[in-house]
């Protein structure tokens, strides 16, 4: 048998590491799981992109699945009808804080609690939802992240005024069951657009082209806002932010399919042009 003789240094250093171990062992396993609930309407395969820029924003702020977070993720596939049940079921697993996506979800996810908070992204109006106080300071459980700027109306207009100078009606086009707060909130807006630029109906670009806030950017943003709820912060004091980045995207089959010819200028301030 072979001795190894150690000197008084050594051994309490040795003794002092062996006496951490369990210590380290326990730390990591009373490491706190935080739950997070996520709610979209739409399939999984809508938001595949958008998601992987929330999960990477969050693990950028130490946040990682099969670690220190669970996700439980519910989609609606399009059913208006079932977002309640699907928002029900989300609130029963009792996470520490919700992701929601559109008016209506969030409505759902409104009626079954008023203490879990609930980031949003694409909502339009929170404060005309009911959702929140005001903007600035929320109150209650609600925050996020909302797609719409008064502004962006109008711009609308003046967009495909610029495709077709002789424009005199265009329609206007949406589920009312799934996007209610368009009839309520932006109608009147497009209205008095339409009326400025000298057309009768209201407007949208459709297939032709795009112009609004960069969706990809709210999701990161609202993992910052994920972040520092379940670090504490009350989601009552995270004011309601608006965007800040527009991208406009223009699709030239599309206006060659209808006979339209995009004017240079407009190309040139486009984000992306589709061939």
């Amino acid at each position: 048998m072979r001795f190894i003789q150690l000197g008084r240094r050594e051994f309490i250093t040795l003794i002092g590491g062996t006496a951490a171990w369990p210590v380290v062992a326990r730390a990591q396993q009373g490491t706190r799981v935080r739950r997070l609930g996520v709610l979209f309407a739409g399939s999984k395969s809508q938001f595949n992109e958008r998601l992987k820029d929330f999960i990477n924003a969050l693990r950028q702020l130490g946040w990682a699945e099969r670690n220190n977070i669970q996700i439980d993720y519910r989609w609606t596939d399009d059913d208006v009808a079932q977002t309640q049940a699907l928002a029900r079921e989300l609130v029963s697993l009792k996470p520490d804080a919700i992701l929601a996506q559109t008016t209506p979800v969030v409505s759902a996810l409104r009626r079954e609690t008023r203490n879990i908070p609930i980031v949003f992204v694409a909502v339009t109006d929170p404060v005309a939802s009911g959702f929140v106080a005001s903007l600035a300071r929320p109150g209650g459980n609600i925050t996020g992240f909302s797609n719409f700027e008064p502004t962006l109306v109008g711009k609308h207009i003046e967009i495909l005024k610029e495709i077709s100078p002789g424009l005199t009606a265009v329609l206007d086009m949406f589920n009312p069951d799934a996007n209610a707060p368009r009839s309520i909130i932006i109608r009147p807006l497009l209205e008095e657009a339409a009326r400025y630029q000298g057309i009768d109906f209201l407007a949208e670009a459709g297939g032709l082209i795009s112009y609004g806030n960069n969706v990809n950017e709210q999701y990161r943003q609202a993992a910052s806002y994920i972040d520092r709820i379940l670090k504490g912060v009350n989601p009552a004091d995270l004011p309601i932010q608006t965007p800040t980045k527009y991208e406009m995207v223009i699709n030239l089959k599309t206006a060659k399919a209808m006979g339209l010819t995009i004017p240079p200028t407009l190309l040139s301030r486009a984000d992306e042009v589709i061939e």
